[in-house]
């Protein structure tokens, strides 16, 4: 689908190539004109530039278009059983509602993944991980099957970076299931079931090797595994589990693949282990600030980590060292979201230009990230409508 550009509704014009554009209807001087985007093309996020004003002496040429890939942030509502489906803008990085939006995803949608153009999401109402086709136009989300069989309780989801596999961790069965992805219908089949301590609640893979790490929070223990790349079965790592710290809840993996970072005691201790991606062995652990974390994420570049911080409505913010992985106490900064939004989840998007936190007041809040600094600026419109407990987010970015 191509391009559509309106002017004041009934003018419209569809655009397939750089270059001018003229609309059907031509206009006077002095007549007042309103350019805007009617129809997205399918995989790309338009935005127009200077797009009103009133006719002069001549021709109209200061009206820019630019479109980007399409983005689409995707968030489940536990207490709702839907998701809700934003279209990230790609000069401001607001979101946008999409059409449809929240849409019904099954009994408890506590945790989702992403790959290509579908989303897989963990639903441990029915202990079932149930994928759904994402529109690369318009973000719609459409069911492709039922669901699948998971284990008890299915809290946390991620698919591995070739788009091959997902895992999924059930912590009412203290277990984790790898599922291979159909190349065409792209439905699930499970592979492999592994122990994996006795509440397994969050997954972390290496972007660099084929390692999964499992944060169990009734044991204080990291697990980690190997994934065979060809069949996505699971092997537990040499030295597994890995003590990490009291009641460990959410984890993140550097970008390099070098470190781990595990929450843990209501998110007083943020644990940091040296990685080995290829075998999935972690080394020492050491207890990082206290900073009372929710949730944890890095950057693509690997400089900055953010936390949503509980009981604060704000988000910390660390330069992270490049050479040891530690976070540096004397650059931490913070901003704030607004009363009652505590942060239950941040999101860097992959441009790394912009971060998303779930809130507690079923928001949305939204930031750009300066290269530079890490800092966090609040994008117009800084907060969305989301449904009743949002829990986490995901980025899309389908293609037609």
């Amino acid at each position: 689908m191509s391009l559509q550009l309106s002017n004041g509704g009934s003018d419209v014009v569809a655009i397939s190539a750089n270059g001018p554009f003229v609309f059907p209807t031509a206009l006077a001087s002095g007549a007042a004109y309103s350019v805007t985007v009617a129809v997205q093309p399918g995989g790309q996020t338009c935005v127009v530039t200077n797009g009103a004003g009133v006719v002069a002496a001549s021709n109209v040429a200061a009206i820019s278009v630019n479109c980007e890939q399409a983005e689409f942030a995707l968030v489940p509502n536990r207490a709702d059983g839907t998701t809700s489906v934003y279209r990230i803008d790609p000069s401001s990085g607001a979101l946008g509602q999409v059409p449809g939006s929240p849409f019904p995803t099954g009994s408890q949608p506590t945790d989702i993944t992403v790959t290509g153009n579908v989303a897989y999401i963990a639903q441990p109402g029915s202990n079932t991980v149930q994928g759904f086709s994402i529109n690369a136009t318009t973000g719609a989300l459409t069911p492709i099957d039922g669901g699948v069989a998971a284990g008890l309780s299915p809290e946390s989801i991620v698919s591995d970076p070739s788009g091959k596999f997902v895992y999924v961790a059930n912590a009412g069965s203290d277990t984790v299931t790898s599922f291979s992805i159909d190349p065409t219908s792209h439905a699930l089949s499970a592979v492999d079931t592994e122990p994996a301590g006795s509440q397994p609640v969050a997954l972390a893979v290496s972007l660099t090797g084929p390692s999964l790490y499992v944060a169990d929070e009734s044991s204080g223990f990291d697990f980690s595994f190997t994934t065979n790349t060809a069949t996505g079965a699971l092997t537990t790592a040499l030295g597994t589990p890995f003590f990490e710290c009291f009641q460990p809840f959410a984890i993140a993996v550097a970008p390099s693949g070098q470190y781990v970072y595990t929450v843990c005691n209501g998110g007083n201790d943020i644990s940091m282990q040296n990685a080995n991606p290829s075998t999935g062995q972690l080394g020492v652990s050491t207890t990082l600030a206290g900073v009372g974390a929710s949730s944890i994420t890095i950057t693509p570049s690997g400089k900055f980590a953010y936390m949503g911080k509980i009981g604060s409505n704000t988000i910390q913010i660390y330069n992270v060292g490049a050479t040891d992985g530690l976070f540096d106490p004397t650059t931490v900064q913070s901003v704030q979201i607004s009363p009652g939004s505590e942060a239950v989840h941040v999101t860097v998007d992959p441009t790394g230009r912009w971060l998303y936190a779930p809130t507690a007041a079923g928001t949305v809040a939204a930031f750009t990230i300066d290269a530079t600094s890490g800092a966090l600026t609040a994008v117009p419109g800084n907060q969305a409508p989301a449904g009743n407990s949002p829990t986490t987010l995901a980025i899309a970015r389908p293609v037609p």
